[in-house]
């Protein structure tokens, strides 16, 4: 065998080992797309299966729903007054039991 005859066959047996690669590795992505559309269907059955089972939740609100329930400036600024005048009154009757301690005092 002559030069070109043994660069030919390494030639050739690079592109018949490339090509079993090629095969090998399409082979496998089709196995892990099939895998990956039957996990798909078993989740999308478990699901459906799921839903016969179970009562249907109410049905969807809408943003306006939701704004109603949402308190007004006035409510929070009542509810504010509130605390305050709660707070006042708590530290008016605590000054006012100090007063009357230091009085029984003397």
């Amino acid at each position: 065998m002559d030069e070109a005859e043994k660069y030919q066959q390494r030639v050739q047996a690079i592109a018949d080992k490339r090509r079993k690669q090629q095969e090998d590795e399409k082979a496998r992505r089709e196995m892990e797309e099939e895998w990956l559309m039957q996990a798909q269907r078993k989740r999308k059955s478990l699901r459906d299966q799921w839903l016969s089972e179970n009562p249907q939740p109410a049905p969807e609100r809408s943003a306006e729903d939701y704004t109603e329930e949402l308190p007004t400036e006035e409510d929070i600024v009542e509810v504010i007054e509130s605390t305050s005048y709660t707070v006042t009154n708590a530290q008016n009757h605590s000054q006012a039991s100090g007063e009357s301690r230091e009085i029984l005092r003397t």
